[in-house]
């Protein structure tokens, strides 16, 4: 619902991949992932996001976030890079 959720839910829970929406209510989702990242530097975190003229991906990876999918998404690449993330370390 907002990135204070995001933060919480990533402290209390162990995620195979996080799903990182950048622009969430409250705290947004790059801000959320430089606090997840002061606990959890291993979780992949996939951007969400209809980048803008004021974001830019090198932008969003210096926040922490391992890789940037923009919306609208073509589904098979969704799918490549998800898999790509979950199958990284096995």
């Amino acid at each position: 619902d907002n990135g204070e959720d995001a933060i919480e839910a990533a402290r209390k829970n162990q995620y195979n991949l996080i799903l990182m929406d950048v622009h969430l209510p409250g705290i947004n989702g790059t801000v959320a992932t430089k606090f997840i990242r002061e606990f959890d530097s291993s979780t992949p975190i996939i951007a969400l996001t209809a980048i803008s003229l004021n974001e830019n991906k090198e932008t969003l990876l210096s926040f922490g976030m391992n890789e940037v999918i923009t919306k609208p998404f073509e589904p098979e690449h969704f799918y490549s890079v998800v898999h790509s993330y979950l199958t990284k370390n096995k």
